[in-house]
């Protein structure tokens, strides 16, 4: 798995953010995968420069099991509810 910089993510969601273009164009210009161009971006609206902190955090069994409760009530996709915990 390829780890990305702090500035090379915000380089390439600042890109996409202010040039108008799509996805799959931004990603391409930075040579990597849309979706997780995608992941990041979504990631950065909800938490702002947060989000690209790395975390390296471990969770317990009970939020682990609130967070796919929340995800079940709220029919959340996994990408979402991802972005809504911020979780990589």
């Amino acid at each position: 798995m390829r780890k990305y910089s702090k500035q090379f993510k915000l380089s390439a969601i600042q890109a996409f953010l202010d040039r108008g273009y799509g996805f799959r164009h931004v990603a391409a210009q930075f040579q990597m995968d849309p979706t997780l161009l995608r992941r990041w971006v979504v990631a950065y609206r909800t938490h702002g420069q947060a989000s690209l902190e790395k975390t390296g955090r471990h969770y317990s069994a009970e939020f682990k099991l609130a967070v796919l409760h929340h995800k079940w009530r709220e029919d959340l996709s996994l990408r979402a509810t991802s972005a809504l915990y911020n979780l990589g």
